[in-house]
């Protein structure tokens, strides 16, 4: 556990694992009512946390989900639960796998334990096939998912993304455009903008994974497959004028490019025709296209001063606000 226990009736606990969830999910440090608990155990060998990295890294998984990923994990059963607090143990879909369902079924019927999962894939995505397992054998009792219709469909509750500000990056703009993201079958539309963007005298920086090499074009230009952390890819992210969001088909959830536009000030080029909906929209700042041919390159370019008068609403501390506000409201 990373705090001392503190004398109360409900107690919060993030299970951690490793990469994007580290940095995204960083305010829960600074809040007195929640633990962070790291489900990977660290090692006092440097090659065994160096073997870790390789086991759960995106590049070793890209093409394969590697098995045996509990060797390294930790059992919940070490936390020093009481029966006299009301825990709520939040999971993200990508930390769920290395707990046991049946270790967190015995610990539900010892404990007064609630569940929350939080959604941030596709529910049609590979990221979300294990999680499917676990719903179905576990109850969970809140299940967030940050897609309005994947949360309308399933009857999940719908919700904004948890994010937490690095406040030491370096905002200063090097250039016009950043886009980063998966190939996830929009390779060819994301290709398309990089043409129109270099015709049109954007400067620009691309990185594109998940692309099979017979399909990457720009080699020279753009930079594929090159996995880097992702504090490395917001101080990259905030060096731009504008950030590229492009969603995968179907999708209608906000991604992390949005919240880093807000979050940072910065201009956003969305296909998501649900932006116009969400908080902080300023059609100064945020522009939706349509058709490829319908960017506007000039606003693209233009420098302007941008200030979403962000108040913090992102920060993954008011999950437990709204979990709170959820339970009083619900009864539960």
């Amino acid at each position: 556990m990373h705090k001392s226990r503190k004398s109360m009736d409900r107690e919060f606990i993030i299970v951690r694992l490793h990469g994007i969830t580290d940095v995204i999910f960083n305010d829960f440090y600074s809040d007195e009512r929640a633990t962070v608990w790291m489900a990977r155990k660290d090692s006092r060998f440097k090659i065994i946390n160096f073997i870790q990295r390789i086991h759960f890294s995106p590049l070793m998984n890209r093409n394969i989900d590697i098995p045996f990923k509990r060797i390294w994990c930790n059992s919940l059963k070490k936390i020093d639960w009481q029966t006299d607090v009301e825990y709520f143990l939040f999971f993200v879909n990508t930390s769920i796998y290395p707990i046991k369902p049946s270790e967190l079924a015995e610990l539900q019927t010892k404990y007064n334990i609630k569940l929350v999962m939080l959604i941030w894939d596709k529910w049609d995505s590979a990221d979300c096939d294990q999680v499917k397992e676990y719903l179905s054998e576990i109850k969970f009792d809140y299940v967030l998912d940050f897609d309005i219709l994947d949360a309308k469909n399933n009857g999940f509750i719908y919700t904004y993304l948890p994010y937490s500000i690095l406040y030491d990056v370096d905002t200063n703009v090097q250039y016009d455009l950043y886009m980063a993201g998966s190939d996830k079958g929009r390779l060819t539309e994301i290709l398309e903008i990089y043409k129109q963007a270099k015709n049109h005298g954007v400067t620009e920086k691309f990185r594109i994974y998940k692309a099979k090499r017979k399909d990457q074009k720009y080699k020279n230009e753009i930079t594929y497959n090159k996995y880097i952390s992702y504090k490395t890819l917001v101080e990259e992210t905030v060096k731009s004028n504008c950030i590229l969001e492009m969603l995968v088909e179907n999708q209608t959830g906000a991604t992390l490019r949005y919240y880093e536009a807000v979050c940072y000030n910065k201009k956003l080029l969305t296909n998501n025709k649900y932006v116009v909906d969400f908080p902080f929209y300023n059609p100064n700042y945020i522009h939706v296209y349509d058709n490829i041919d319908d960017i506007n390159w000039n606003w693209v370019t233009e420098r302007i001063p941008v200030d979403y008068h962000y108040d913090g609403r992102f920060s993954p501390s008011k999950l437990i606000d709204y979990i709170i506000d959820l339970e009083e409201n619900t009864g539960n």
